[in-house]
């Protein structure tokens, strides 16, 4: 049910396993738990106490990785949030309609996921990462009471320690999240992030320079202030004068060649079709797509 150093959460499932355990998980509880439940599911598929919890499970769950789309990432995330609806059979016995029940995902619902109904999540190994480690299970529980496994893997020496340590581990683990080394004003950093910063400060700092239609009224003398500014904060380098002076002089030269140039033409979007000499215009639309994106585009070769 897991991907490996996965998660999986259950939306709505019944609670009533718990107290077979009564409510705690010891050692040998957890193997059992991942043995029947993980590892051999198909073994309980002839108990009729869990039939339903298997029954038509293709239909009742769905992905939050890499390999799915972000537009159909968006129409899971949706479909999370639905509150679930039920009918009633002929025979009077009440059954959930269209419900959601799993999702398989990976890391990525370790941070922007925010659905008050999932309640029940499997950690599949423990992750590298302290930080993902809590922020991921903590998308369970945020309304209601809910419950994380984690399920460690036997064969690794970091697993089998927080394992044996895990109750301490657990009321203290904030203090060994991981320090995040940073290296601002890299060269890296200012070329991707120097156009997206410099156009926002002109549009909010300049009046004449807010709307849309206004890129038209761009003059140099007005990006002094950001130049000043970025250099009492940042200090004085020469990539960042250097690449500035040219988004000037191109932002002074398409004023001249276009005629009412507006912020969406000025701007550009990183596409397949991307002039090389508009790459300095090209803007951050998301902080969360910040990697270099490389976009191939395969012809038919010749034929003789």
């Amino acid at each position: 049910l897991a991907a490996r150093s996965g998660w999986s959460v259950w939306p709505g499932m019944p609670g009533q396993f718990a107290p077979e355990w009564g409510g705690q998980f010891d050692a040998e509880s957890l193997v059992t738990f991942r043995r029947n439940w993980v590892v051999n599911i198909s073994g309980i598929s002839n108990n009729s106490a869990f039939r339903y919890l298997i029954r038509d499970i293709d239909s009742r769950s769905l992905e939050l990785t890499s390999r799915i789309e972000s537009n159909n990432i968006k129409a899971t995330l949706k479909r999370l949030d639905d509150v679930f609806a039920t009918e009633v059979s002929e025979k009077g016995n009440e059954y959930v309609k269209d419900g959601l029940d799993l999702v398989l995902a990976s890391n990525m619902i370790s941070v922007g996921i925010d659905v008050s109904r999932l309640n029940i999540m499997l950690v599949n190994g423990m992750p590298r990462n302290i930080a993902e480690y809590i922020q991921a299970s903590s998308r369970v529980g945020r309304k209601h009471d809910g419950f994380v496994f984690t399920l460690f893997n036997p064969n690794q020496a970091r697993d089998k320690s927080y394992f044996e340590n895990f109750s301490s581990f657990h009321q203290a683990y904030y203090k060994y999240v991981e320090p995040l080394s940073v290296t601002p004003f890299t060269e890296n950093t200012i070329r991707k992030m120097l156009t997206t910063i410099f156009v926002a400060f002109m549009r909010n700092s300049i009046s004449d320079l807010t709307k849309n239609a206004d890129a038209k009224n761009f003059e140099p003398e007005m990006a002094d202030e950001f130049k000043t500014y970025i250099t009492q904060r940042f200090g004085s380098s020469s990539y960042f004068d250097v690449l500035l002076d040219n988004l000037i002089k191109s932002w002074t030269s398409k004023k001249k060649r276009i005629n009412n140039l507006t912020y969406a033409t000025l701007l550009k979007k990183t596409s397949t079709d991307i002039n090389p000499f508009e790459e300095i215009w090209l803007t951050m639309n998301s902080l969360r797509d910040i990697d270099t994106e490389t976009y191939y585009r395969i012809s038919d070769l010749p034929t003789n």
